[in-house]
């Protein structure tokens, strides 16, 4: 497509001259001899470039490049002065106003083609680098939209491990509890036959009182255990998918968190030891903790141990100051080499031997958890063969703040 050029001149024989010399190059060319002319035409098809006489009647150069400055759909139209005046004042004015350049009368044609193409190139190439800052500020979006479906479906997925897990484990107890209710049942209807055939003896009464005991004990303690595990899970999924501040025991709530892993950490039964006083209360987002404790925990399981190697993990917390909390994760796993040791924080960075051990997003999210929700600290040491240490230091009562919390998994 040919580019646009509007030529302004109150001289009818300059426009002519100036519009054969840039049409032979391939320019499409407009004249306009007044600057009200010209401001009409500009408005019904904007030009790409404008030459533009300074000394006209009623509206002069100047003022016609104030009016399209002062407007954003013709701002960025770039404009040549042209004028018989070589006054210095006048060419500053120019520039002032928003001329890109400036040309004298009489014209020199070839200096006239020279700033011409000069300009258009520099538009060309601001209306590339603007098209191309546009495309990067679109891929950026799409990269964060991307990021974000990511780690809301890592969310997901850890939640749905959560609630597979959870569902194993309440299979257990209910199963008991229903093995219990049917042979009560059984049992009942066999008394209840032998009471209507008036053959029911003492001796079978006094069996049937004792099943009947045993059986409603098993059934209790089997529906109080899976009650147990559901309030466990209900109160770590709550915790994970609506993060709010309360008042809780932290080293009871690490124990459930446990217990709605307990099937992940079946699979290798590292000793876990939870060290710290079941009073010690603070007021914090305990869906973020369990995010946290979750994601080291399966950090340990998917790099820190070989397969069927079992070890030694600890997690101590502690409360050196009355504002303050520490909470020590420990595990005597392989270390962690000392030139990773500054990347592990950063998303994406992972050691994982397959592809099904996690994406880097684990430690990562540790981290944004830490110094952002819970407006903490984190740091770790480590040496190979001896094991990590994460120590993380927060606040007691934690500032409500907007940041997300998202599950995953490293």
């Amino acid at each position: 497509m040919r580019e646009n050029i509007l030529i302004v001149d109150d001289l009818p024989n300059n426009v002519r001259l100036l519009s054969h010399t840039l049409s032979q190059e391939g320019y499409e060319i407009r004249g306009a001899i007044s600057g009200k002319t010209a401001m009409m035409g500009i408005a019904a098809d904007k030009p790409d470039l404008i030459l533009l006489d300074i000394t006209m009647p009623d509206m002069d150069g100047f003022e016609v490049c104030k009016a399209l400055k002062s407007n954003p759909e013709t701002s960025d139209i770039p404009i040549i002065f042209i004028s018989a005046l070589g006054e210095v004042l006048d060419k500053v004015k120019a520039f002032e106003v928003g001329g890109a350049d400036y040309i004298t009368k009489p014209f020199k044609l070839g200096e006239v083609l020279a700033r011409v193409n000069h300009q258009l190139e520099i538009s060309r190439l601001r209306t590339r680098l603007s098209s191309q800052n546009q495309q990067l500020q679109e891929t950026l979006r799409k990269l964060r939209e991307t990021q974000d479906e990511l780690l809301q479906s890592e969310k997901m997925a850890a939640l749905g491990s959560l609630v597979a897990g959870i569902s194993h484990e309440v299979n257990t107890p209910m199963g008991a509890a229903l093995i219990g209710a049917s042979t009560l049942e059984q049992e009942t209807q066999k008394i209840s036959l032998s009471l209507e055939s008036n053959d029911l003896k003492r001796s079978t009464l006094e069996q049937y009182l004792k099943v009947a005991t045993d059986c409603s004990q098993i059934v209790f303690s089997n529906l109080q255990r899976a009650g147990e595990l559901l309030q466990s899970f209900k109160k770590i999924s709550v915790d994970q998918t609506n993060l709010r501040i309360r008042n809780f025991a932290i080293k009871p709530y690490i124990q459930d968190i446990l217990v709605s892993l307990k099937p992940t950490l079946n699979r290798a039964p590292h000793n876990i030891k939870i060290i710290g006083s079941n009073d010690l209360t603070i007021s914090s987002y305990p869906g973020a903790i369990s995010q946290i404790i979750t994601n080291l925990l399966l950090n340990s399981l998917n790099h820190a141990y070989s397969d069927g190697e079992l070890g030694n993990i600890t997690i101590a917390v502690n409360q050196p100051s009355p504002n303050q909390i520490t909470l020590e994760y420990k595990d005597d796993g392989q270390g962690i080499p000392a030139a990773n040791l500054t990347k592990i924080f950063e998303p994406f960075f992972t050691t994982a031997r397959h592809p099904n051990q996690g994406d880097g997003l684990g430690l990562h999210l540790v981290h944004d958890l830490v110094t952002q929700k819970l407006q903490g600290s984190i740091t770790v040491e480590s040496r190979l063969g001896e094991g990590s240490l994460f120590t993380i230091t927060m606040p007691s009562f934690v500032k409500p703040n907007d940041m997300l919390g998202i599950s995953t998994k490293k």
